[in-house]
């Protein structure tokens, strides 16, 4: 399938597959959102099951804590 990489304002990479669609903070790496677009939460409900959020009442995310040399922080920028 294809790739579609994208910048939003607030500083979250977007990332969609034809099987997921992940949102990254681009300051830590952290995965705050991903969704398996090709399953359904419920044969009544078609949206894509949402594996991670950051929801107050379900907050699921993916941590990375991600460093460069000398534990300074790693900065993703898209072109």
């Amino acid at each position: 399938g294809q790739t579609q990489t994208q910048t939003n304002p607030g500083s979250v990479i977007t990332v969609r597959t034809d099987v997921l669609a992940l949102s990254i903070e681009e300051s830590t790496g952290n995965i705050i959102s991903a969704k398996l677009l090709a399953y359904p939460e419920s044969l009544d409900n078609q949206a894509p099951i949402q594996l991670f959020n950051t929801k107050d009442n379900a907050r699921y995310v993916a941590e990375s804590t991600l460093t460069g040399q000398n534990d300074a922080p790693i900065i993703f920028t898209a072109n």
